[in-house]
């Protein structure tokens, strides 16, 4: 038997700052995500308290209520009990579609993007290059040697994820 969330969804709109103060709301697998026209209207400490929630957070533009894993119920609720039209689910990490950061932190994420598909393989090469001679018989240690000297991008590339480990 599902739970009546009605009361609960009318109590965090008034508590946000009213039907006509919300913007736009979304929710992801947790969080209910208010966009709101002034967020000084909000009531925090009151829906931090509130039972059915679990906290509230501020962040990229959007006022979000943590609800749980019932937050598809309530975000029912808010729509059937209020005039807000809701956007649907988005993803947890889609806060919103335009680029966020200054230019810097922007090509930190690009750079990083690129690179992240070859890390595991990169700190593989480096491990194996560490446990390799210490597994072989002291005879066949010269082949390992040959091997990575033979191929300076491999013992680069394991050289720099080996020595950022702690």
């Amino acid at each position: 038997m599902a739970k009546n969330y009605d009361e609960l969804a009318k109590d965090i709109v008034a508590h946000v700052g009213g039907e006509e103060n919300v913007s736009s709301l979304k929710h992801c697998v947790t969080r209910l995500r208010f966009v709101l026209k002034d967020e000084s209207k909000a009531d925090t400490d009151y829906l931090k308290k509130r039972n059915g929630v679990i906290t509230v957070a501020q962040a990229g533009g959007q006022y979000q209520v943590v609800i749980g894993n019932e937050v598809t119920d309530v975000y029912d609720a808010v729509l059937r009990n209020s005039h807000i039209k809701g956007v649907g689910e988005v993803a947890e990490d889609d806060a919103e579609d335009a680029p966020k950061g200054n230019l810097f932190d922007r090509f930190v994420d690009l750079i990083s993007s690129i690179f992240q598909p070859f890390l595991d393989a990169l700190c593989a090469a480096g491990m194996l290059k560490g446990k390799l001679p210490c597994l072989l018989p002291p005879g066949c240690r010269q082949l390992t040697v040959s091997i990575s000297s033979s191929t300076p991008w491999a013992t680069g590339c394991s050289n720099t994820c080996h020595s950022s480990w702690p």
